[in-house]
């Protein structure tokens, strides 16, 4: 079993106002939490860490949009992870790694 679902430039929309803007993740699928969650700033297009709110809000959209569970990705009835541009890896991403956050 792949351990951890990530993405990158995943777009999301945390105020209809501001629309579509972009986070990166690592969801440790065992776990049942994300380990890491940046927010991409659309002035300098740099890569930042994600509010706690923004955090929240990016997880219950995968919770609640593709049922995640500690089993995994799919168990929801859900497809291939990339048909939603994510991917299911083994390993955690280096620009993650060494990262917690509560979420």
């Amino acid at each position: 079993m792949q351990h951890y679902l990530v993405a990158v430039d995943w777009s999301h929309i945390f105020d209809d106002r501001r629309g579509e803007e972009f986070v990166r993740f690592a969801y440790d699928c065992a776990a049942g939490r994300l380990v890491a969650i940046d927010h991409r700033h659309s002035e300098n297009r740099a890569w930042a860490p994600a509010t706690a709110a923004q955090a929240a809000d990016v997880l219950e959209s995968l919770v609640q949009n593709y049922s995640l569970a500690p089993e995994g990705f799919g168990t929801g009835g859900q497809d291939d992870p990339a048909e939603f541009g994510m991917e299911l890896v083994h390993e955690i991403p280096d620009w993650a790694a060494g990262r917690s956050r509560s979420a």
